[in-house]
C-alpha cells in the first residue's frame, strides 16, 4: 500500500502536505484535529484513484457550515469529520467527496442525553437506525462538564448492522465495549478520543481482514505501534487524537486493507435439490444471515441435508452437523420427554408441579401465590399456568433476593420465580413454564439436570450424539457451533449488554452472556444440528419399536395438542392441526441470535431449518413459505436415506 501518515503537524504543515500529495494522486482516508488552542493534525493518505474530493481544516462552526453548503451544492458529500475544542468554540476539519444521491445527515455540536431530544447524539443515533442510515465518522470533544459530539450518517445501502453506542466511554468501558463487540464478531471501524480521554466508537458487522486497534497511546506509543505493524503489512486506516501537550492521546486502527470483504456462497451436504438451494440463498441474502442449515426427511428417511454459508472468505463453513442454538424449538424435546414419563406411568397430566418439586421462596417459605400449588403438568404443556413468563432478565433480582453474587443457579431462579404472584390470566406463551417442565422431568427421572434426563432417555435411543446444552459465553462456544451475529433485524443494531455470568458484569455482545442460557435448557437452551432435528422429526413416523415414544403415545400427544383450544397448541408445538387421521405440526424458535423451525406432516415430509441470525420478516414471514414451497414441490428420491452419513443408522 502506497501511503503517507503523519501526526503532530501544525495547520501550515498539514496544508503543505496537502499541496504536495494531492497532485500526486493521494487522498485522505483519515484526518484528526486536536490540541485546539494550537491545532495539530494527524492524517493518513493513500495513493489511489477515485471520485473528486476536497478537504478543510481549522474552521469554526460557521466556517464549516459554509464549507458544507458549498460542497453540497457542488455534489460533494462529507465523509470525514473531526472536531476539537469546546461546544462554543470548536475547531473543525473534514473531507468531502463527490458522490451521487442525497447529502448525508451531518451534525456538529450535539450533546449527550435523551433520544427524544433532537439536540443529542442519541436522538440521531436512533433516527439513523430507524431510517436505515449508518454512522461512518464521528467526533467527541468539549470538556468534562460539557462534552460534545459530531457525526456523519449516510444511507446504509449495504444494510450493515452497526453500533455507535459507545458515547463518552472512559478508558475501561471502551476496552470492555471493544472486547464485547469483537466477541460478537463485529469490527471496530472508527474510534475518536476527546481531550479528557473519553471515546466515541463505531462498530460494523462486516469484515476487512486482519485489524489491530490501539487506544490511550501517547505520541511515542503510537509511533512505536506504527513502526511495529507497518513491516507486517499493516497501515493506519483511522488515527484520531485528543487532548493537548503532554496529555495528547491517540486511538488508532491498523489494517491490511480498507475494502470490505465481499461475501461468497458455499453449500455443503448430502442430496441434490437446486431449487431448494436457490430458495435458501435468496432468503439468507435477504436477511443478511451468514450461515444456516437445512434437513429434510420423508417419513423416516433423511433425503436432504445442507449447510449454507453466505459470508466473507475464511468464515467457518456451515455443515449439516454444525450446531445452532435451538431457542424455543427446545420445547418440543421437553414435551416429548414429559410424554415419555406419562407413557411409562410415572407422570400424569394432572400431577402438580409443586407436588413434584416442592419449591420454596428465597426466604424459605411456600410459594407466595396460593394458586401455585394447583399448577399442573398439563398447565405447563399448554402455556396456561399464569406464571410470569419471562425469566431471562431476572438474574440480578434473583441474586439480590438471595444476597449473593452473579451468576445464579437454576434452583435459585426457580425459588425466586415462585415468590412472584401469578398473573390474572394465562399469557399465550410461557417460557418459564417450559423451564419448570424441564425441572419436573429431571426430578421424576432422578437426573442431575434436564439435559442428563434427555440424553439418557431420548437422545441416546435415537443415537443423537451432537446435541448439547447451549453455552452463554462467546469463549465457551463449541468448536462446531455457528457464530451468532446480533443484527437487530430491521434496525441493524449491534447491541451489547451486561453479563449475568460473572459478578463484575462486564459488557458482552448481545446473547453472549447477558442471558443465562444454561438455566433454561428445556425452554430455549439446547444446541443442535439440523440433521439431529431431522432425526427427531423422523422418529415421530416410526410405527414399530419406536425408540423415542410408542406410536399410540405419539398420537395421544398430538391429539391433545390439536384439540387444546389454546392460542398455541402446546405439548411442545406452536401449531398441531389434525388432518384426517394424521397431523401437521410446527414449532419455531427465536433467541435474538438464532431462529429455527421444524415442520412435519406425520408419516410425510418433514423440515428442520436453523439460522445463525434473526430476521422475522426475511426468514419467516416471507422466507419460510418460499422454502417450504420449494421443498414440497421437489420430487424427493423414493429410497434415499443419508442418516448413516451423519453417524445415525436408518430406522428399522
Amino acid at each position: 500500500m502506497d501511503f503517507v501518515a503523519y501526526h503532530h503537524r501544525s495547520g501550515a504543515e498539514h496544508q503543505a502536505q496537502f499541496t504536495n500529495l494531492y497532485p500526486q494522486g493521494y487522498r485522505l482516508i483519515s484526518l484528526s484535529v486536536y490540541q485546539p488552542n494550537n491545532p495539530l493534525y494527524a492524517a493518513v493518505w493513500v495513493r489511489r484513484g477515485g471520485p473528486d474530493w476536497s478537504a478543510v481544516h481549522g474552521l469554526d462552526a460557521a466556517g464549516y457550515q459554509a464549507a458544507f453548503n458549498n460542497a453540497a451544492a457542488a455534489g460533494f458529500h462529507p465523509v470525514i469529520l473531526s472536531v476539537a475544542g469546546t461546544l462554543a468554540n470548536p475547531v473543525i476539519a473534514g473531507v468531502f467527496e463527490q458522490r451521487p444521491g442525497p447529502v448525508p445527515l451531518t451534525r456538529v455540536g450535539l450533546r449527550s442525553g435523551s433520544e427524544t431530544d433532537a439536540g443529542t447524539i442519541q436522538h440521531w443515533d436512533k433516527q439513523a437506525h430507524d431510517n436505515r442510515w449508518i454512522m461512518t465518522s464521528g467526533a467527541i470533544y468539549g470538556d468534562a462538564a460539557t462534552p460534545a459530539y459530531a457525526g456523519i450518517w449516510p444511507a446504509n445501502s449495504e444494510r450493515v448492522a452497526w453500533s455507535a453506542d459507545g458515547i463518552g466511554d472512559d478508558h475501561a468501558t471502551y476496552q470492555q465495549r471493544f472486547d464485547a463487540q469483537l466477541g460478537g464478531h463485529a469490527r471496530l471501524a472508527h474510534a475518536a478520543v476527546s481531550g479528557n480521554e473519553r471515546y466515541l466508537s463505531i462498530y460494523r458487522d462486516d469484515q476487512i481482514g486482519p485489524v489491530v486497534a490501539r487506544h490511550g497511546l501517547t505520541s511515542a506509543g503510537y509511533q512505536a505501534e506504527f513502526d511495529r505493524l507497518v513491516p507486517l503489512g499493516y497501515y493506519p486506516i483511522c488515527v484520531q487524537g485528543g487532548g493537548s501537550g503532554a496529555g495528547i492521546r491517540f486511538a488508532a486502527i491498523f489494517a491490511k486493507q480498507e475494502a470490505v470483504l465481499q461475501r461468497q456462497w458455499t453449500v455443503s451436504g448430502a442430496g441434490t435439490a437446486q431449487s431448494v438451494d436457490d430458495a435458501m440463498r435468496g432468503v439468507l441474502e435477504a436477511a443478511g444471515v451468514r450461515s444456516a442449515s437445512l434437513a429434510v426427511v420423508r417419513n423416516t428417511r433423511l433425503v436432504f441435508a445442507r449447510g449454507y454459508t453466505w459470508a466473507e472468505p475464511g468464515y467457518p463453513v456451515a455443515l449439516p452437523t454444525t450446531l445452532f442454538r435451538l431457542a424455543s424449538v427446545s420445547k418440543s424435546f421437553v414435551a416429548v420427554a414429559a410424554h415419555q414419563l406419562i407413557d411409562e406411568g410415572r407422570l400424569r397430566l394432572t400431577d402438580t408441579v409443586q407436588g413434584i418439586l416442592g419449591l420454596t421462596t428465597p426466604a424459605g417459605l411456600p410459594p407466595t401465590d396460593p394458586g401455585f400449588a394447583a399448577i399442573t403438568v398439563e398447565d405447563l404443556l399448554l402455556h396456561r399456568s399464569r406464571l410470569v413468563p419471562d425469566f431471562y432478565w431476572s438474574d440480578a433480582a434473583v441474586a439480590a433476593a438471595f444476597g449473593t453474587k452473579l451468576p445464579v443457579s437454576e434452583a435459585q431462579l426457580a425459588s425466586f420465580k415462585c415468590s412472584q404472584m401469578l398473573q390474572a390470566a394465562a399469557p399465550d406463551y410461557n417460557n418459564w413454564g417450559y423451564a419448570l417442565l424441564g425441572m419436573v422431568v429431571a426430578r421424576v427421572r432422578g437426573a442431575a439436570s434436564f439435559f442428563d434426563a434427555l440424553r439418557t432417555n431420548l437422545l441416546e435411543p435415537l443415537q443423537i450424539t451432537r446435541m448439547r446444552t447451549a453455552t452463554s459465553l462467546a469463549g465457551a462456544s463449541f468448536a462446531d457451533e455457528a457464530r451468532y451475529h446480533r443484527s437487530g433485524e430491521a434496525a441493524l443494531r449491534l447491541a451489547v449488554g451486561r453479563s449475568v455470568m460473572t459478578a463484575d458484569q462486564p459488557l458482552v455482545a448481545d446473547v453472549y452472556g447477558n442471558i443465562h442460557l444454561e438455566n433454561g435448557a428445556a425452554t430455549g437452551g439446547l444446541s443442535c444440528a439440523a440433521v439431529d432435528l431431522a432425526r427427531f422429526i423422523a422418529a415421530f413416523n416410526v410405527n414399530r419399536k419406536n425408540p423415542m415414544l410408542r406410536r399410540s403415545a405419539i398420537l395421544a400427544m398430538l391429539g391433545l395438542a390439536a384439540t387444546s383450544g389454546r392460542p398455541r397448541s402446546g405439548h411442545g408445538f406452536d401449531s398441531v392441526v389434525a388432518v384426517g387421521s394424521s397431523f401437521t405440526c410446527d414449532k419455531g424458535g427465536y433467541l435474538w441470535s438464532s431462529q429455527n423451525a421444524i415442520h412435519f406432516d406425520l408419516d410425510g415430509l418433514g423440515i428442520a431449518v436453523c439460522y445463525a441470525g434473526v430476521h422475522d420478516t426475511a426468514l419467516f414471514a416471507t422466507g419460510w413459505p418460499v422454502i417450504r414451497a420449494a421443498i414440497e414441490a421437489f420430487a424427493w428420491p423414493a429410497r434415499a436415506n443419508h442418516f448413516s452419513k451423519y453417524g445415525m443408522p436408518a430406522f428399522g
